[in-house]
């Protein structure tokens, strides 16, 4: 899981300000934070402190949310089970083709529950 600290800085356009959070520490470059995203199984639309002992804010800057199979649209569940086999990223295993795919709870074994990953795996 990535998480990001953020800073807080103020853009101004030309009719009114506005926030843009981008990232800083961490391991995002300064990526721009992206909303909604899912962490431990809640998800969240802004920053939290959640899982952090220090409490200093993060966002995902990646995303995570599946397209098609039977659960478009929400976030793949890290780890997964499938075929009894704990999985730690996308996969293509027993999909003919090559496909990535996550399962979108905990184990796909029992809940069948799974959609093709955004980009190149997660």
């Amino acid at each position: 899981l990535d998480r990001h600290i953020l800073l807080l800085r103020e853009t101004t356009a030309l009719r009114a300000p506005r926030a843009i959070l981008l990232t800083f520490d961490g391991n995002a470059n300064g990526a721009p934070c992206v909303y909604p995203f899912v962490f431990q199984g809640k998800m969240y639309k802004s920053c939290t402190t959640d899982g952090r002992i220090d409490r200093k804010r993060w966002c995902a800057t990646t995303n995570t949310a599946v397209i098609g199979g039977t659960s478009d649209g929400d976030a793949c569940h890290f780890p997964f089970v499938f075929r009894g086999k704990e999985y730690h990223s996308c996969t293509s295993d027993g999909f003919v083709g090559s496909k990535l795919w996550c399962a979108t709870t905990d184990n796909f074994d029992r809940d069948k529950k799974f959609g093709y990953c955004p980009n190149r795996g997660g």
